[in-house]
């Protein structure tokens, strides 16, 4: 497996939670979060060194709402923590044709900030 891994025929799939905007949300999430098990979070899926994102101001691939950046920097949000999802087979090729692929469908006119996009 660390072969496969270091050889980049795999990647490690995490996923980057960050509070909404900026560290004064993240104290309001750890309160909502004790209390009701809820917060205002922002998450991007960490797979071959970029991070991956759905949003409703930036256009990214093919002109849709996913974007990526560097892994755990999103610029408009407060990097929280990281999970490791698990490890994926599919390569670096086959997850770039897989985001095109399903571009289309995740439009920046479609995201809805407390809709059904959200985690």
């Amino acid at each position: 497996l660390d072969e496969s891994i270091s050889s980049k025929k795999m990647s490690f799939v995490h996923l980057n939670v960050y509070d909404l905007f900026n560290w004064q949300v993240g104290l309001l999430n750890n309160v909502a979060w004790s209390l009701w098990g809820a917060g205002a979070f922002h998450v991007g899926l960490q797979i071959y060194g970029y991070e991956y994102a759905f949003g409703g101001r930036d256009r990214g691939i093919d002109g849709s709402g996913i974007t990526h950046c560097k892994p755990r920097c999103c610029p408009k949000h407060s990097f929280r923590e990281s999970l490791c999802l698990g490890v994926t087979s599919l390569s670096k090729q086959e997850v770039d044709e897989l985001l095109h692929e399903v571009a289309p469908d995740w439009s920046v006119q479609a995201y809805e900030t407390l809709g059904p996009n959200c985690v």
